[in-house]
């Protein structure tokens, strides 16, 4: 054998051992890419339920505080103390009202009475 043949095998043999370890070691990646987009996907499908979960107790605890406001409103005011106010706010103005009317009579008889005695 020649030494362009020599060369040419070595080159041969360099090239045919480069390809391999370069065709390894791209299979290695796909390898590392392939489990990375399969925990990945786990991940964001595990990420996904706990948002999921997240929200749904955001929304139990929404319904929860409206329950509680309900409560609050409905022992806070209730009816006959309700009514009670509005029957003493009514107590006050028919009062208010009619002893502002004999205020008035009294004024206007003191008026009328007034008048006749300086027309007589």
């Amino acid at each position: 054998m020649n030494e362009s043949q020599i060369a040419s095998v070595i080159i041969g043999i360099v090239v045919g051992v480069v390809g391999w370890l370069l065709k390894n070691k791209d299979a290695a990646q796909e390898k590392q890419i392939s489990d990375l987009e399969k925990r990945t996907s786990e991940e964001c499908d595990k990420l996904r339920g706990l948002i999921k979960t997240l929200f749904d107790k955001h929304d139990q605890d929404v319904q929860r505080l409206v329950e509680v406001e309900l409560s609050i409103a409905q022992k806070h005011y209730q009816k006959t103390e309700l009514d009670g106010r509005f029957e003493r706010l009514e107590a006050a103005f028919r009062d208010g009202f009619a002893n502002i009317g004999s205020k008035l009579d009294r004024l206007s008889e003191a008026l009328t009475d007034h008048i006749r005695r300086d027309g007589k």
